[in-house]
């Protein structure tokens, strides 16, 4: 009541005089220090004063620990809260050479973090502070300020002032302190899991520093393997540096042409390769490292965000000498070629993620390659990728434009009703393209009518079934519709990797005589068509009823064959084999069909599908006389 009666002007001066005397006591008080005059006159960037003020009184240099009660606050989860076990109950400053201390305790700001996170316009004066600093206190370089992580070489790399002078004098320091094993301020992830390189990173694709590329070549170099050293220093690796390159940006629309090659390249491309080639050659293992969420390889990442641009995967493909990421599957079962695909590669960078992929696994025999025609989780080879992508990226069935795609997007997990939604569209396009009889198309051939509508799309998909069938990347003059109702009818299947029946007669009505035309092997697509299944890799998580529209299609086409010339079923090849006999060969190879072998002597007790059994039977009526033909 008594302040209530004071005038306005009263009340107010003694709310000031009440809040600096608890200022003051705060800034006084043990758990948190006043800060001393160099902190005082870095803040206020009196950099000559503060220069003058570290030789004459160094010791204020020393960073002050915090109390704990004081740290917790910075602190916002358990796995954290462990890691500040053995910091001091009470605050204090840091014992000079106690290097260990610092890595993990929290620290008040220091006048080097200052320093490195200042914006200067001299950078040789803030070379010369930094040094000044470091021979004073170098413990600094290794405190976290604050927080964990927010060391003063944090600082520094976020820094566009920053420059290869500076970040020499940083890491210098840091490895003294720690011997050549192992960096520890180099190895400190913030609350964010970014360690300096990370962010060394990210200035790549900001390009907020003139310096980036530099400061990351002198960090590599400097650090280098001892990164994989992280667990000594209780500094687990957190993600791939090279993975987090490759995971930032994308280079899709950049500057295509109709052709969808890069018209001229981008800095910040130019950038990120030269980033990942210093990456590459400091760090050998980072090819074997995959992503923690999704299992990707850089590889998979690679060709998701940067698919179009060939000297990154180049790069890529050239440095795994072992083709180790190209046989690898993340989460969703893709293998770099499906991602290639689902994506919409250039023609070249998909030649050469062929190239890769025929030579990573040998193809066995007449069977077709068994990475290049695999499946994912939800059941699709590279080919339902293709056609999935075009269709997703809004193409007419009318429209002959380039193949590339407009964003980037995951694979999705199995589900009948998006296969039946896919094939659907896939059957109306063939009927759209068989049916068509729009003006101006009858002097055109079947192939050019089929090409219209689809485009570089047909291109593409001759050109993995080819290399399913053949196991090698034809040359780029070489015609991919030779033979090439041939090829898709080994991929023609009643069971795993399928070749969609519309894609099947879309290859027929491109070329009809195909049908009775002999390949270098002497075998018609009869031949090819009722051979064993191939053991390819196929991790799908397949319906019954997807199996059984699979089982159907594929009586229909081996009926389609037989019906269009029966005399096809008497045809042997080179080999003296009728199409019979390949018939067979999936119904007896010394067990049954579940894979049963008997023991006592015996054959073993075949049990042969329905779908089988009516191929065999279809294959008997057309040519009564092939039971009686010897099998060479």
């Amino acid at each position: 009541l008594i302040v209530a009666s004071l005038p306005v002007a009263e009340r107010r001066s003694q709310h000031v005089a009440t809040f600096i005397q608890d200022d003051s006591k705060r800034r006084c008080s043990p758990l948190k220090p006043a800060e001393n005059k160099l902190i005082k006159l870095c803040r206020a960037r009196q950099w000559d004063a503060a220069f003058a003020r570290c030789m004459s009184h160094p010791h204020e240099a020393v960073p002050h620990a915090r109390d704990k009660s004081t740290t917790n606050m910075d602190i916002d989860s358990p796995v954290r809260r462990e890691r500040f076990n053995h910091q001091p109950e009470r605050g204090g400053y840091l014992d000079i050479g106690d290097s260990a201390q610092s890595a993990s305790t929290i620290y008040d700001v220091t006048a080097l973090g200052l320093v490195c996170a200042a914006t200067w316009t001299d950078t040789d004066k803030m070379a010369t502070f930094v040094q000044a600093l470091l021979n004073v206190c170098p413990e600094q370089v290794q405190c976290s300020q604050r927080m964990r992580g927010h060391t003063p070489l944090r600082d520094a790399v976020r820094n566009p002032s920053c420059t290869p002078r500076v970040l020499s004098l940083l890491m210098e320091a840091d490895q003294r302190l720690e011997g050549k094993l192992c960096n520890k301020a180099a190895h400190i992830h913030d609350r964010d899991s970014f360690e300096p390189l990370d962010h060394l990173i990210l200035g790549i694709h900001a390009t907020n520093s003139p310096h980036s590329l530099e400061l990351l070549e002198l960090f590599m170099k400097t650090v280098g393997n001892n990164r994989e050293h992280g667990n000594q220093c209780n500094c687990p690796i957190p993600v791939s540096p090279l993975i987090r390159l490759l995971s930032l940006g994308t280079s899709f629309g950049l500057n295509q042409t109709r052709d969808n090659h890069m018209s001229k390249e981008s800095p910040r491309l130019v950038r990120l390769l030269d980033c990942a080639r210093c990456l590459l050659q400091s760090m050998d293992k980072l090819l074997h490292t995959r992503s923690r969420s999704t299992q990707c390889t850089a590889l998979h990442v690679a060709l998701r965000n940067y698919g179009d641009y060939f000297p990154i995967i180049h790069l890529l493909l050239e440095s795994d000498g072992e083709n180790f990421m190209i046989k690898q599957r993340n989460l969703y079962g893709d293998l770099p070629l499906h991602v290639a695909c689902s994506v919409g590669v250039p023609m070249n960078i998909l030649r050469l993620v062929l190239q890769k992929t025929v030579h990573a696994v040998e193809k066995h025999g007449d069977l077709p390659h068994s990475l290049v025609w695999s499946t994912n989780i939800a059941g699709f080879t590279a080919v339902d990728l293709e056609w999935m992508r075009h269709i997703e990226g809004g193409r007419g069935f009318h429209e002959t434009r380039s193949f590339y795609p407009l964003e980037t997007s995951g694979i999705r997990w199995h589900c009948s009703r998006q296969d039946e939604f896919y094939r659907d569209l896939l059957r109306d396009a063939v009927d759209q393209v068989i049916k068509s009889d729009r003006a101006g198309t009858e002097t055109l051939s079947n192939r050019e009518r089929a090409e219209e509508p689809f485009g570089f799309l047909l291109d593409r998909i001759m050109l993995l079934i080819q290399v399913a069938h053949h196991g090698y990347v034809l040359h780029p003059v070489e015609n991919l519709s030779r033979f090439l109702l041939h090829a898709a009818s080994s991929l023609a299947r009643a069971s795993g990797p399928c070749l969609p029946k519309p894609l099947l007669d879309l290859i027929y009505w491109m070329d009809p005589a195909a049908v009775t035309t002999i390949d270098f092997q002497g075998r018609l697509p009869i031949h090819y068509s009722v051979m064993p299944s191939t053991p390819c890799e196929d991790v799908a998580l397949k319906s019954t009823r997807k199996d059984q529209i699979e089982a159907k299609g594929y009586i229909d086409w081996v009926t389609f064959l037989i019906n269009e010339d029966p005399r096809t079923c008497a045809v042997a090849d080179k080999q003296l084999r009728l199409p019979l006999h390949y018939a067979l060969d999936g119904c007896f190879s010394g067990a049954d069909a579940w894979g049963r072998i008997r023991t006592d002597g015996e054959a073993p007790e075949m049990e042969t599908p329905s779908w089988q059994q009516q191929v065999i039977d279809h294959l008997v009526a057309a040519f009564p006389d092939s039971v009686d033909r010897k099998d060479p």
